[in-house]
C-alpha cells in the first residue's frame, strides 16, 4: 500500500523486480500513473479493464441526444465480447500452445478478433460524424486512444478482460 497515487508508486513497485523479468502484463484501471510503466525497451504493456469505458459510455449517453440507442449499442456490444471471451476462455488450456487449441477455441477467437475489428470500424465512423455531441466523441477518442491496452486478452488469452479478474480471483 502507497499513500499516493503518482507514478512514482508502480516505478517503485517496477524497480524492485528481478531484472530478469521483462514480459509483464500490468492489468490496471486507466490512471495516468501507469503509462510510464510500458516505455523503455522492457517488453511490459498495460491491459485495462473494460468497466471504466463501459461507465464511460453510460454517463455520456446521459448527457446526449438519443442516450439509450447509442448506450445500448455499445454496452450490448460490450456484453456480447465479454459472452465470447468467456466461452473462449472454457475452450482454452494455458498448458497447450494457442495454434494446438480444439476448434472450439479457434472459432472463438476469430469471433474475438472480428468484433475488435467491427468495433474499431464503429469508432472511427462514429469520430468522423460532424454531428457527435462532444461528451460521446470525448469517451470515444479516449477508448481509443487505449484501445492497444483494451485489447490485449485477444492476443494473450491469459490476460484477464472485463471483470474476468474478479472471477478468477474472487475480488469484487
Amino acid at each position: 500500500m502507497a499513500p499516493g497515487r503518482g507514478a512514482d508508486v508502480p516505478l517503485a513497485h517496477c524497480a524492485g523486480l528481478p531484472r530478469d523479468l521483462r514480459a509483464v502484463v500490468w492489468v490496471c484501471d486507466r490512471s495516468s500513473a501507469y503509462p510510464g510503466l510500458a516505455k523503455g525497451g522492457d517488453a511490459r504493456m498495460l491491459a485495462y479493464c473494460w468497466a471504466q469505458g463501459r461507465r464511460d459510455f453510460l454517463k455520456a449517453a446521459r448527457r446526449g441526444p438519443a442516450p439509450e440507442s447509442w448506450m445500448g449499442a455499445w454496452v450490448n456490444d460490450l456484453r456480447t465480447r465479454s459472452g465470447v471471451n468467456a466461452a473462449r476462455l472454457e475452450a482454452w488450456d494455458d498448458t497447450v500452445p494457442l495454434d494446438q487449441h480444439p476448434a472450439a477455441f479457434g472459432a472463438h477467437q476469430r469471433a474475438l478478433e472480428s468484433q475488435r475489428g467491427q468495433r474499431q470500424t464503429r469508432f472511427e465512423t462514429h469520430l468522423h460524424d460532424k454531428a457527435l455531441p462532444l461528451a460521446k466523441a470525448k469517451v470515444l477518442t479516449s477508448l481509443q486512444h487505449q484501445g492497444d491496452g483494451l485489447t490485449v486478452c485477444v492476443e494473450r488469452p491469459e490476460v484477464a478482460s472485463h471483470g474476468q479478474q474478479c472471477r478468477r480471483t474472487g475480488a469484487a
